[in-house]
C-alpha cells in the first residue's frame, strides 16, 4: 500500500505548499471584507452599524458649537459659591439656569420660574434630559439620575433634624457637583470652542469672602446650640 507521506505518491500533499494555500485563501477572504468589518461580523450587521453611526453623526453635526448645552460652572467655583451663598441661593440659581436651558431646548412644559419653585417634581426630568443629551454625543458614563435625586432628597431631609445631622442640610448641592462635572464633559465634546463659566468676577470674590465668614460662623453657632 503506497505511503501517503511518500513524495512519489500521487496523493502526497506538501505541508509547506498547503500552508501557503491556506494563508492565501485567508488573505483573499479578509480582502473581501469591508473596511472595519471583523471576521465574525456579517455584512448585514456591519452595514446596520455603519448606518447607525452615520445617522448619529448627522444628528449632531448641526449642533456642534451651536451653543451651550445646559450651563456648567468650573467645579471649584461651583462648590465655593454653593457653600458661601446663604439660604442655598447659588444652588437655586444654578437650577434655574438649567431649567431655562431645558425650556429652550424642549419648548414645552411650565416656565423655569415655576419649576424652580417646586424642584422636587422637576429635578428628575431635568437630569434625564441631561443624560439623553450625553448619550447623543456618545458619553460612555451614564448619569445616575435616581441616585442623585435620592441623595439630594436625603440631604434636604437632614435640615429637619437638630445638630449635628442638621448641618448636612447645608450640603444639598453636593449631588449636583457630579452633574456639573458631567455637563462640563458634555460641553467640551459638543462645543469645543465655547468659553465656559470658569472665571471669577469681583462679585464672586466678595461673595466667597463674606459668605465664607458667614458660613464658618453659622457652623460654629449651630454646633454650640445657638441660632443665627
Amino acid at each position: 500500500m503506497p505511503d501517503s507521506s511518500d513524495p512519489q505518491n500521487p496523493k502526497f500533499k506538501d505541508p509547506a505548499k498547503q500552508e501557503s494555500i491556506n494563508v492565501s485563501a485567508g488573505n483573499s477572504q479578509n480582502q473581501n471584507q469591508s473596511p472595519g468589518q471583523t471576521s465574525g461580523q456579517s455584512e448585514a450587521e456591519f452595514t446596520r452599524d455603519y448606518m447607525a453611526r452615520l445617522e448619529h453623526e448627522q444628528k449632531i453635526v448641526k449642533q456642534k458649537n451651536a451653543g451651550i448645552i445646559y450651563q456648567p460652572v468650573a467645579p471649584i467655583k461651583f462648590t465655593l459659591l454653593c457653600i458661601c451663598m446663604p439660604f442655598h441661593a447659588y444652588e437655586i440659581w444654578w437650577l434655574y439656569r438649567q431649567f431655562v436651558n431645558q425650556k429652550e431646548r424642549q419648548e414645552k412644559g411650565l416656565s423655569p420660574l415655576w419649576r424652580v419653585n417646586i424642584p422636587l417634581f422637576y429635578v428628575r426630568p431635568l437630569l434625564k434630559a441631561m443624560r439623553d443629551e450625553g448619550k447623543l454625543y456618545g458619553i460612555a458614563e451614564d448619569l445616575p439620575v435616581e441616585k442623585i435625586v435620592l441623595y439630594w432628597v436625603l440631604l434636604i431631609g437632614c435640615m429637619l433634624f437638630p445638630p449635628p445631622w442638621g448641618i448636612l442640610g447645608i450640603f444639598t448641592f453636593a449631588p449636583f457637583i457630579y452633574v456639573n462635572d458631567y455637563l462640563l464633559k458634555l460641553n467640551r465634546i459638543a462645543n469645543p470652542d465655547l468659553q465656559l463659566d470658569t472665571k471669577y468676577s469681583l462679585a464672586d470674590f466678595i461673595v466667597i469672602i463674606c459668605g465664607g465668614a458667614y458660613f464658618a460662623l453659622n457652623i460654629y453657632l449651630t454646633m454650640q446650640g445657638g441660632l443665627f
